[in-house]
């Protein structure tokens, strides 16, 4: 017992320690740390890992509960889920689990009523519809839960893209993100031996196995996604420079990026871009959307294929009109 109270105080003044640091200032072993670790969380202490980045403490028994929200607070706890991930027909991940959650938390605090009466009202004008799920796909992120959570193992049917047929697949599922308005599995396969990605809407069975698996360590999602346009990566590092026509330089300035273009004003007008990503064509599409007011100046090779891409338009559209009434 009094190793807990040790690891809880290194904790409180010192976030971001590791298993290793910790058996080093606890004079034990990291196996010991791990399991005093989960020790603590059975006894309400919320310790979370951050992986190589260490162990935090999230939050520990409360006792006493504030008098009052202020305002802004009782309006961020109910905005923030409305924002994040409202719908109707309450489909949202964990949507059920958080409504429950949030009724025992409000019981437990003192909040007047013009508050209760502003936030319903909020709630209602407050429309954010991205990152639906439909039922087929709520099922599969509830099984995906349950596999983060005790990190098992899945079986799935994938609808895959690239062989053009349902393929049967062993996976460990590492991360459920969102990219453009989809959801993805970031996942390890046991039949190519290496991490890839599976857009959660290609699915078409999950379920558990009786296999757990380990989070590896040396995994850091960050360093996975960097560099991804959006979601692609084709194994390569591919450093674009495009010129923005000054007509859409504030659109293109607008976007928000999952890289980290740079952006430099042009004499006169108009905008460079240079951003270095991971899947040249999966750029290429993003580009197609600004048409003429775009240009690619490098790489030569992505340039070509853009102007090969707008002659087999100009081709199609060259043709009859297939619109015209007849």
């Amino acid at each position: 017992m009094e190793r807990l109270f040790t690891i809880l105080n290194h904790l409180k003044n010192n976030s971001g320690l590791t298993a290793t640091k910790l058996a080093q200032l606890c004079s034990t072993t990291e196996r010991t740390i791990y399991r005093d670790v989960k020790k603590l969380d059975d006894l309400g202490f919320q310790v979370i890992s951050m992986g190589k980045k260490g162990y935090y403490l999230v939050d520990a028994p409360q006792t006493n509960y504030p008098a009052k929200l202020t305002q802004e607070e009782y309006l961020a706890l109910h905005l923030f889920h409305s924002m994040a991930c409202q719908n109707k027909d309450e489909k949202s991940i964990l949507s059920n689990c958080y409504n429950s959650a949030m009724k025992k938390v409000m019981a437990s605090l003192k909040v007047s009523n013009n508050q209760t009466d502003l936030t319903k009202s909020l709630n209602e004008r407050i429309r954010i519809y991205d990152n639906q799920l439909n039922k087929e796909q709520l099922d599969f992120t509830k099984v995906l839960v349950e596999a983060f959570l005790n990190n098992i193992s899945v079986c799935c049917s994938y609808d895959s893209a690239a062989s053009k047929t349902v393929i049967e697949r062993t996976i460990d599922p590492y991360y459920l993100i969102t990219r453009a308005g989809n959801y993805y599995l970031i996942a390890y396969c046991h039949h190519h031996k290496e991490i890839r990605t599976y857009r959660l809407s290609r699915f078409k069975k999950i379920g558990l196995t009786a296999q757990n698996f380990s989070l590896p360590k040396d995994f850091d999602i960050e360093d996975y996604l960097s560099n991804m346009w959006q979601i692609f990566d084709e194994n390569e590092n591919i450093t674009f420079k495009v010129r923005f026509a000054k007509t859409i330089t504030r659109y293109v300035k607008e976007e928000l990026y999952y890289s980290d273009p740079i952006l430099t004003e042009l004499p006169g007008g108009g905008l460079l871009m240079e951003v270095t990503v991971k899947s040249g064509s999966e750029f290429l599409r993003w580009l197609l959307k600004y048409g003429s007011q775009a240009e690619i100046l490098y790489p030569k090779k992505y340039r070509d294929q853009m102007k090969q891409e707008i002659e087999a338009m100009l081709e199609l559209y060259s043709g009859s009109d297939a619109g015209d009434d007849k």
